[in-house]
């Protein structure tokens, strides 16, 4: 699924990452919630570097920005724009304030 083709879009795109096991984290033991030290992990066994990795979350904000669902079916906008706030709230915001 591409995030460039918003509008063929049937469901929030999926990040298959490993479960995170960092104490205190909202998605620790729970295998179908990820956050942003997923995804820092991720990009970090990418070999991005911090400076690299602020830049990402940039594009990654920009690419889940609620906005971007608008285009959906109409009787998807709403879940995905609701996904969409969750992720960025959640995961990218923290993660971006920690870089």
């Amino acid at each position: 699924m591409s995030l460039a083709q918003p509008k063929v879009m049937g469901r929030f795109p999926h990040l298959s990452v490993v479960r995170c096991t960092m104490k205190g984290c909202h998605a620790s033991g729970n295998e179908e919630t990820v956050c942003h030290h997923n995804i820092q992990e991720l990009l970090e066994s990418s070999g991005f570097s911090p400076e690299r990795e602020k830049k990402k979350v940039i594009y990654l904000k920009t690419c889940y920005h609620p906005d971007r669902f608008s285009v959906c079916k109409e009787d998807l906008q709403d879940d995905l724009k609701q996904q969409a706030d969750l992720f960025l709230g959640e995961i990218l915001q923290p993660w971006y304030e920690e870089l």
